[in-house]
């Protein structure tokens, strides 16, 4: 049963990334509710999966508690990527090899008990979609969300890579209220 709930989870991630590409409304709300309650799934399973399997080694156990724990920082990390929120970066680096890591220990089977199946092509999916992240800039995100305002995203990068600065949250936040009000005029 748990091998499926951090299936359906990821897939119900789906419906907002859809909306959030469409510009349609509730997108943002949707993916950090669907994201956190993955996250969290992936966070309670790092304590539980260990205590649940007593026929494991204390190493595979370590590794698998280690591994889910990784998957929900990796998701975080993501999930602040997305959001074009700060402070993803270090975190995303360093999960994302634990994560392969962890893969990459239950591909060649180190250990005389080898780690399920399953929990290692998670690790392995996950790690890979953390590395491709890292490599994604704000920019590139952002000139995803707002394709036709260039004014818009550097306002963006510029408040998100100088938070003190308030002249720059200032500028964003006029710009953002010029693009709700063109939104509302167009919808009328």
């Amino acid at each position: 049963m748990h091998k499926k709930i951090d299936l359906i989870l990821a897939s119900l991630i789906l419906i907002p990334i859809t909306f959030k590409f469409m510009h349609w409304p509730g997108g943002n709300i949707m993916l950090i509710v669907f994201s956190s309650l993955l996250i969290l799934y992936y966070f309670l399973m790092a304590f539980y999966q260990p205590l649940a399997n007593k026929d494991m080694t204390v190493l595979n156990r370590l590794l698998i508690s280690l591994g889910y724990f990784s998957l929900a920082c990796i998701l975080t990390s993501i999930l602040f990527k997305a959001m074009v929120w700060p402070g993803s970066m270090f975190q995303l680096i360093v999960f994302t090899i634990v994560s392969l890591f962890v893969a990459l220990v239950g591909i060649l089977k180190l250990f005389r008990s080898p780690l399920p199946s399953y929990f290692v092509k998670r690790c392995f999916v996950i790690g890979l979609l953390g590395l491709m992240f890292c490599f994604i800039s704000s920019r590139t995100i952002l000139n995803i969300y707002y394709p036709d305002d260039p004014e818009y995203i550097e306002a963006m990068i510029k408040a998100t890579e100088n938070p003190n600065n308030h002249q720059y949250g200032e500028e964003l936040k006029q710009l953002r209220m010029k693009r709700e009000q063109e939104q509302r005029n167009k919808n009328k």
